[in-house]
This record gives C-alpha cells, sequence and structure tokens, in this order.
C-alpha cells in the first residue's frame, strides 16, 4: 500500500486568508423536526409553499413566525429537514412589501423562535 498520494496535484488546499473552522463545544441535538407529524399542514389558507428546486429549497409565503405554536414551529423544523433551505417571503399578506411594523414582536420573541430550532453560537 502507496503513502504517499497518487495525485499530489489534486489534494485540496486551503484558500489564501484561510479562517479556521470556529471551535463549536458539543452539545445534546434536539431536532424539533422529530417532535413534527408529517401529515400535518404548517400553512395556513393565507401561506403558500413552492419548491425551489425538485429536491433542494422551498419558498413560504406569507407566513407569520412568530404566530405560530410549538406545533407549527415543528412543522417548519420538519420541512426544513425535508427540503434543506426555507425562504420565507411575506410574512404581513397585507403589505406589499412584506414589512409588518405592527407585528413587531421585539428580540425576546425573535430568540426564542431561533432557539426552538437549536442553540445558537455566539461569534465574535
Amino acid at each position: 500500500m502507496a503513502t504517499e498520494p497518487l495525485y499530489p496535484a489534486y489534494l485540496p488546499v486551503r484558500p489564501e486568508r484561510f479562517t479556521p473552522t470556529l471551535d463549536v463545544p458539543a452539545f445534546d441535538a434536539n431536532d424539533p423536526g422529530l417532535h413534527a407529524y408529517p401529515e400535518l399542514e404548517i400553512l395556513t389558507s393565507t401561506a403558500a409553499q413552492k419548491n425551489i428546486t425538485p429536491r433542494v429549497g422551498a419558498e413560504i409565503r406569507d407566513l407569520q413566525l412568530s404566530q405560530l405554536t410549538q406545533d407549527g414551529l415543528d412543522q417548519v423544523a420538519l420541512l426544513a429537514s425535508q427540503r434543506g433551505v426555507l425562504v420565507f417571503f411575506g410574512g404581513c399578506p397585507a403589505e406589499e412589501s412584506g414589512l409588518c411594523p405592527e407585528v413587531d414582536v421585539g428580540p425576546e420573541k425573535q430568540l426564542s423562535i431561533a432557539k426552538h430550532f437549536g442553540p445558537l453560537l455566539k461569534v465574535q
């Protein structure tokens, strides 16, 4: 068995100004998508889902994440694990821009929604 690579020119290299990977401590993973029911729909009559490609990505329109229950957030996590990428548009159906000043939930609610999907990392 050879100890040297047969094609050293094809070995992976780090680009210039390479930033090393973050040192993330080990944590217990709790995937909220495992609590979801695949047969339930998170999309209401006003929300719509459109797949971006046949296998990866979904576009979700007119869904206000702050109004979802824990079960609804579990359904979003399941959809994210199935499609890989979720893109949200127009959380305020009444506004063309999708911006809802009256639905400003504040940073605490935003943090609680984000923490539902897993631990948050503080990057410096």
